[in-house]
């Protein structure tokens, strides 16, 4: 509920929670009086539900330091699927990742102090 987001911001000290793999109609929605933030990013997904798809990009102001996010739609259509991809549409797999890329990524995670995921207020 719209409280229940809105209660675990204030007690963690948080001003939203950006949070994905639900599909929504057009990509990006926001709920809990813009407190959370849902982001699909595949278009026509399952090649059943014509939705948008969706990217955040997040960017820190260097004069505030604060950071803002901006949600861009990747338009349903733009690609068909329905039978597979083309020679131009497809890339390789990414590689799964190393124990060591694992670590570092841990490493990172931590380096924030106090390991709470999400924004500050």
């Amino acid at each position: 509920s719209t409280t229940t987001v809105q209660e675990f911001n204030r007690r963690n000290g948080l001003k939203l929670i950006i949070r994905a793999h639900e599909c929504v109609q057009h990509g990006y929605e926001y709920f809990a009086a813009g407190q959370l933030l849902t982001v699909f990013s595949a278009t026509n997904y399952c090649n059943e539900y014509n939705n948008d798809g969706a990217m955040v990009i997040l960017v820190r102001d260097e004069w505030t330091g604060e950071v803002k996010e901006h949600a861009q739609v990747i338009k349903s259509g733009a690609v068909d699927t329905s039978h597979g991809w083309n020679d131009q549409q497809f890339r390789a797999p990414s590689p799964m990742r190393s124990r060591a890329d694992a670590g570092h990524e841990a490493a990172v995670r931590g380096a924030g102090g106090d390991g709470r995921v999400g924004w500050p207020t």
